[in-house]
């Protein structure tokens, strides 16, 4: 964790192997990180920078990306072609969507309605409609 205001690390807060991304919930209270070699995100508390959880997801998640209402995280794995949406309330993945050949980029839109995601292979983008 980096201090803004003058760039001063603070925190190491310990992580599985190869953490590939990172989104924070919009209100701050939780960053979920993705967990490359394990197949799983890590859920790290911001009031103590304690990982409180881990779920697991699909092979080498890679992104991630978090709806505006902090209610689902989408997370690209790689290996795999799919996209895991966890449901933040829960921590609990509650569908896998099969997109192109090695996902890695997404980013959703600011109103929420939908998911883009780069499929690095396929020279494709796969646009997912959010619950």
């Amino acid at each position: 964790m980096i201090r803004t205001s003058d760039d001063t690390v603070v925190a190491d807060i310990s992580v599985g192997n190869y953490a590939a991304g990172l989104v924070i919930t919009p209100d701050g209270r939780y960053v979920y990180v993705a967990e490359r070699d394990d197949g799983t995100v890590a859920v790290i508390r911001t009031s103590d920078n304690t990982v409180v959880e881990r779920i697991p997801v699909g092979t080498w998640p890679w992104k991630l990306a978090i709806t505006p209402n902090g209610c689902f995280v989408y997370v690209t794995n790689n290996s795999e072609g799919t996209v895991s949406v966890i449901c933040t309330s829960q921590n609990t993945v509650i569908d896998t969507i099969s997109v192109g050949n090695r996902p890695s980029g997404l980013a959703i839109t600011p109103d929420g309605n939908n998911v883009y995601v780069t499929n690095r292979y396929d020279g494709m983008v796969s646009v997912i409609g959010c619950p």
